[in-house]
């Protein structure tokens, strides 16, 4: 038998003959017709020939599936997935299935998309997803003879969001603590002077030190696996302390001394106190914006007693004692 195949479509190719080997029991060819051109169709005759010559069937048509699509599979949030792929010529339409991966990842219903001449932009998002969870999809091209698929492409969510929890420790250290977010694999810290530091997938707090005295930090922290970061929002702000004053006492009289003090930026006041037989009075709160607000006269003192002082800059946020 011989098999004639002629090209019908313009992308079909060139025209061929198929020789079957003399079989007298076989009305059928059971091997495929190979090396055909995606969405093509063809035109098939078939004759039985002898050493007399032979006579040709009438013609079928059939067409071949259209061309696999080449799909990629992106991450673009801790709830969404975003599919790419390659336009597939003759394709009617492109069908998205996906197959949940791990433990937390929800079902997916199959999604059928038209192809028209509105698509130009071959893509989907895959919303409402749980966080950290990984998927495989596929998409196939279609048309009226069937279907093709792509290869199989995994695509993970970022993970969730941690909570953040910052506070003052001292004039130079601000401590932070967040949520342990499962399927992180690190976190992420931004503020105080770091720019993008990570720490390892277990550590859930960090100790934030060499701060100046007396400013406002705001700090952000992300929690991030191979697909992405997903921030803490809002952020936390948290201020250290201010620094102590350094002040002197100088003996004036046999009733009086006066205190002086360096001026600490970011002060609103300055308190001074003066201890006697183990308690602390205070005898002092000076604005921190009149003139020579850093010092101050104590008199009245006993001749022959020995007294103690202590100068605080104050803020909103409490006092740092010297």
């Amino acid at each position: 038998y011989e098999i004639a195949v002629t090209p019908v479509s313009a992308n079909a190719g060139s025209a061929r003959d198929i020789v079957v080997a003399s079989n007298p029991n076989s009305a059928s060819y059971d091997d495929p017709v190979t090396s055909l051109n995606p969405d093509a169709t063809y035109s098939f005759q078939v004759a039985a020939v002898s050493v007399f010559g032979g006579a040709w069937s009438s013609s079928l048509s059939a067409t071949t599936f259209p061309a696999a699509p080449t799909l990629t599979a992106t991450g673009a949030s801790a709830s969404e997935i975003d599919l790419a792929w390659t336009e597939v010529a003759g394709a009617s339409s492109y069908e998205i299935t996906a197959v949940p991966l791990s433990a937390n990842a929800s079902s997916l219903k199959q999604v059928s998309i038209t192809s028209n001449s509105k698509l130009t932009k071959y893509s989907y998002r895959v919303l409402d997803l749980n966080p950290g969870a990984s998927y495989s999809f596929q998409v196939a091209a279609t048309n009226t003879a069937g279907t093709s698929w792509s290869v199989p492409q995994n695509g993970l969510t970022f993970p969730a969001a941690p909570t953040l929890t910052a506070w003052t420790v001292s004039e130079r250290e601000i401590d932070l603590s967040w949520s342990s977010v499962p399927d992180a694999t690190g976190y992420t810290i931004w503020g105080g002077g770091l720019d993008d530091f990570n720490v390892s997938g277990k550590t859930t707090s960090y100790a934030v030190t060499g701060l100046d005295p007396g400013n406002n930090y705001d700090f952000f922290v992300a929690a991030y696996n191979s697909a992405g970061a997903t921030w803490s929002s809002p952020g936390q702000t948290a201020s250290t302390d201010l620094a102590p004053p350094a002040f002197t006492v100088t003996d004036v009289s046999q009733n009086q001394v006066d205190l002086n003090w360096n001026v600490v930026p970011g002060a609103s006041d300055y308190l001074v106190d003066i201890e006697q037989n183990g308690v602390w009075q205070q005898i002092a709160d000076l604005d921190a914006f009149d003139y020579n607000t850093n010092q101050d006269v104590v008199s009245g003192l006993t001749a022959g007693t020995t007294y103690e002082f202590r100068v605080g800059a104050g803020s909103s946020s409490g006092t740092s004692w010297a």
